[in-house]
């Protein structure tokens, strides 16, 4: 009797393949790089980063190596790329490539928020093998994704000399649907700089750093890894000292100015090595707070937040009132990356008053 090909039950299939995979999960390591936003286990990859999910896993069949389906959130398909997926294998270093849109496929329906850090598990479904003749043959199938999260609010914390003169001198976490998933959170490095002038050029050194009282203090404050399409903005900077506080500025809420300290504040927003980079300059008179003598470290404290430069109405530029130098306001918001997101005939400018911290694209 000629047996009819039939294709396999997908369930069971399925239910087979994740038992391999989480008796797999208990021999693998896991190892988690922040820079980068990547996490792997072992070999396998995710990273999550501008509204994509993409994951790498090493497969060493190239003939078995074509992407029969996917399912990932609201969305599905199958072969080399479409509107919101794109794969390819590469036989040389035997990694399958997914790449699958966040947004569009809803696969961040579930955002949460937890100590400052918004995260959710994005989650797809990879079915790899060939097809022979019309028939599908089913070599690889995984629930696969990351935990993707990004921390968009810092503190960042200037220590100024101890000693002023006032004289005037992973492992895989699989969840309970069988999920692999590999946490990838982005979180960036912020850290201050003291300069010797004004020019932000020359960095101090202990023997130079400024120690007295009532002269000028310049620091910038920057970051190292923040990607081009980021940018921050300050909230607002709290002088501390023991268990005393102050307020020295507060854009957030429109505080910009400080007669005692003659504050300066302000942002450059620059190339540097082919990436835009965004640093905040601050400049005061440095003073003590308070007239007890102590060993308490005495320090600049300031609250930022990490913004999407194409997001016209994003906080970072909700805060940027301050910004009141002719121009300043406007490089700011409407930088680079902001014009470039701006469709053709359009470019950005501020919104009129009362929304006048807010980016548009407008017609030309």
């Amino acid at each position: 009797m000629k047996r009819a090909h039939t294709r396999p039950n997908f369930l069971t299939m399925v239910k087979f393949l994740q038992n391999s995979i989480l008796a797999l999960s208990s021999l693998i390591s896991f190892s988690h790089a922040n820079q980068n936003s990547t996490a792997t286990v072992s070999g396998y990859e995710s990273y999550c980063q501008q509204n994509t999910l993409t994951i790498r896993i090493p497969y060493t069949n190239a003939k078995t190596a074509e992407l029969l389906a996917f399912e990932a959130g609201t969305c599905s398909g199958s072969g080399t790329s479409g509107l919101i997926h794109s794969y390819n294998y590469n036989a040389t270093t035997q990694y399958a490539t997914f790449e699958v849109k966040i947004d569009e496929c809803g696969l961040d329906s579930n955002t949460t928020s937890h100590n400052d850090t918004m995260s959710f598990t994005a989650v797809a479904n990879i079915t790899l093998g060939a097809n022979d003749a019309g028939k599908e043959l089913v070599f690889y199938n995984a629930l696969l994704g990351a935990e993707c999260g990004e921390t968009n609010d810092y503190t960042v914390t200037f220590t100024y000399s101890s000693s002023i003169d006032t004289s005037g001198g992973v492992v895989c976490e699989v969840n309970e649907a069988g999920e692999c998933i590999v946490p990838a959170y982005n979180r960036y490095t912020f850290g201050f700089v003291e300069y010797e002038s004004d020019a932000y050029v020359s960095p101090v050194t202990e023997d130079t750093r400024e120690t007295v009282a009532n002269e000028f203090i310049y620091l910038k404050l920057s970051s190292a890894d923040l990607p081009s399409y980021k940018k921050f903005a300050i909230k607002k900077c709290t002088v501390q000292r023991g268990d005393s506080t102050y307020e020295v500025f507060n854009p957030a809420e429109g505080v910009c100015d400080n007669s005692f300290i003659d504050l300066s504040f302000g942002y450059d927003v620059s190339y540097e090595d082919q990436t835009l980079k965004t640093h905040a300059m601050i400049e005061h008179r440095l003073f003590l707070l308070g007239q007890e003598t102590s060993e308490d470290v005495y320090s600049l404290q300031c609250e930022i937040k990490v913004c999407d430069r194409s997001d016209g109405s994003s906080d970072c530029n909700m805060w940027s009132g301050c910004l009141t130098e002719q121009g300043e306001q406007e490089d700011y918001v409407c930088d680079v990356e902001m014009q470039a997101s701006c469709e053709d005939g359009t470019k950005c400018s501020l919104l009129p008053s009362p929304r006048s911290n807010e980016g548009s694209c407008e017609l030309d």
